[in-house]
């Protein structure tokens, strides 16, 4: 089998998606209806193009060459808390992928794991899986903000959300949430459906948290039994915008979400994502977000989403097989929480495929499957579900001064002390 090292995977991404229509944000202080952000906006030259309620936020369309005059009216309105730019950002170029695995989907998934260094080996540099599935192996609900997801994927269709409130291809916005036809979930690219993984990252996100286990079929996610709801902000260009990331994690609290997986992140922060990422911790919900691939030290220049302080987000730096940290992995002290498998990780890929991929990318997602594995069994607060994970880990000499934690996750440790 070929070894692919993807170390560009983590999607640094914050353009917008519908950038000829809708480069600008405007956050107001207190609850504004459709008349009164319509009326605002068009006091100031621009357009309301789409609310955000729950985050009292809204994107707008202003004309290029009015835009400064008109986001300096919006600063100046006492109802304004916020009127920004919404950077357009690309991901680094993808490098070239190696073929699907071979044989992948004839290795019992609970019998060895050939390619799943991450799961179980031999030295013991690995998260101590399948001694936690002695007890448990279903997870609480997760949301997969990125790419979106391969819906029809052998491995992954069982695990994933079902919307009850929505007819499929319909047409219709049948529970009345803003959307049309999400029957697993959201495409916030396209406006309707639940989207396309056009990537694979997304699908290979969504595979290390919830692969069906136990299945005799390719490989196994953390969760055997899961329910995950796809979130596409990311087009099949690999660009998105804090307004649609912001959005994302909206729908995934108000589809009871308990966890989210971010493995996407940019050098700049957002007032907008910011209000998300509250908006999430109100409603008592995890975000794990991947710590960068830059390889470099976010105490000193961050990263977000990782790197907000707001304690219901946990920031996750990669580990190679011998539990060193990554080459490309960011890291730091105060910033960095703990670390995970993140090199030439096997997992799902779109059309029905399967494919090794590096990054922190993929060390997050073995984060959230814990978190929501906990999260299933014990039901902890975020303060005890933060505790636990990063208590638990294994302190590796790589790691002391790279992570708050100094360590790499250990589900089992985790789960065992959650379960007593």
């Amino acid at each position: 089998m070929r070894r692919v090292h993807v170390a560009g995977l983590l999607a640094f991404l914050m353009a917008s998606p519908t950038a000829a229509r809708a480069d600008d944000l405007v956050g107001f202080r207190h609850a504004a209806g459709p008349a009164a952000g319509r009326e605002l906006a068009a006091a100031a030259g621009a357009r309301l193009v789409h609310r955000i309620a729950p985050l009292r936020a809204a994107r707008l369309h202003v004309p290029h060459d009015r835009r400064d005059a008109a986001l300096a009216r919006l600063r100046a309105d006492p109802n304004v808390a916020f009127a920004t730019v919404d950077a357009r950002i690309r991901t680094d170029p993808w490098p070239r992928l190696g073929p699907p695995i071979a044989g992948i989907a004839r290795t019992p998934d609970d019998k060895g794991f050939t390619y799943q260094h991450g799961l179980r080996q031999d030295h013991d540099h690995d998260i101590d899986a399948t001694n936690a599935w002695g007890r448990h192996t279903r997870c609480a609900k997760v949301a997969v903000i990125d790419s979106g997801v391969d819906t029809n994927h052998p491995d992954l269709k069982s695990n994933l959300w079902r919307n009850p409130g929505e007819v499929p291809d319909n047409g219709l916005d049948d529970d009345h949430n803003g959307y049309v036809d999400d029957v697993v979930g959201v495409d916030l690219v396209r406006g309707h459906g639940s989207g396309v993984d056009h990537t694979g990252h997304g699908s290979h996100v969504a595979g290390i948290i919830g692969a069906r286990g136990d299945n005799e079929r390719g490989v196994s996610g953390v969760c055997w039994q899961a329910d995950i709801v796809s979130i596409r902000f990311l087009d099949a260009n690999g660009q998105g915008s804090s307004a649609t990331s912001s959005e994302g994690i909206v729908y995934a609290v108000n589809a009871g979400a308990k966890i989210i997986n971010a493995s996407y992140g940019t050098d700049q922060p957002s007032d907008i994502e910011r209000r998300a990422v509250a908006y999430a911790r109100d409603h008592g919900v995890l975000i794990v977000a991947a710590a960068g691939n830059g390889g470099r030290d976010t105490d000193v220049k961050a990263s977000y989403p990782a790197d907000y302080p707001d304690d219901n987000i946990i920031s996750v730096a990669a580990t190679d097989e011998h539990d060193h940290l990554a080459g490309f992995s960011n890291h730091g002290k105060t910033s960095v929480d703990l670390a995970a498998p993140g090199t030439d990780i096997a997992s799902t890929w779109m059309d029905h495929d399967y494919r090794e991929a590096s990054g922190t990318s993929m060390a997050a997602p073995f984060v959230t499957a814990a978190a929501a594995m906990l999260r299933e069994v014990d039901h902890p607060s975020l303060a005890a579900l933060r505790d636990a994970l990063l208590r638990s880990v294994d302190r590796t000499s790589s790691l002391t001064g790279k992570t708050d934690s100094g360590g790499r996750l250990n589900l089992d440790r985790a789960l065992r002390d959650a379960t007593g």
